[in-house]
């Protein structure tokens, strides 16, 4: 008789099905379906405050306060979250794409910085290759 190397369970053992193995029913895909949809209907009803809260917070504030010994109150300045500002540069502005125009006999003339559209759609396409390949390890 062989031995098996991996125990009751492991995908490499032999035997049984692995639990939740094989194709999901119509009845099933039908309810992850409006699950998704219903998902997708209460975040963009309520995302306004958050991405409200998201930007002050990125860019700073001024907060009310109340000085109980004047009796009076006053306006102090929150500075900004820097985690956030760079979070909130690395999403919404488009990295910088560096060319350099050339003169006579290839020498360099002026170095020129650019920012397209395709520079932005390159930038987000290596992002998400970044993402996939940290997610696969």
């Amino acid at each position: 008789m062989a031995k098996h190397f991996f125990p009751k369970g492991h995908k490499f053992a032999p035997g049984d099905a692995r639990p939740g193995a094989g194709r999901k029913s119509r009845f099933r895909k039908t309810v992850e379906a409006e699950a998704k949809k219903l998902a997708e209907d209460y975040i963009a009803a309520h995302i306004e405050p958050v991405l409200e809260a998201y930007f002050k917070l990125g860019a700073g504030w001024y907060r009310r306060r109340f000085d109980k010994k004047t009796g009076k109150y006053y306006q102090e300045y929150v500075p900004p979250d820097a985690a956030t500002s760079r979070h909130w540069i690395d999403k919404f502005i488009p990295p910088i794409q560096r060319l350099e125009a050339t003169g006579k006999d290839g020498r360099p003339l002026v170095p020129v910085t650019v920012v397209t559209p395709d520079a932005n759609a390159e930038w987000r396409e290596q992002k998400g290759k970044e993402k996939e390949s940290d997610n696969g390890e």
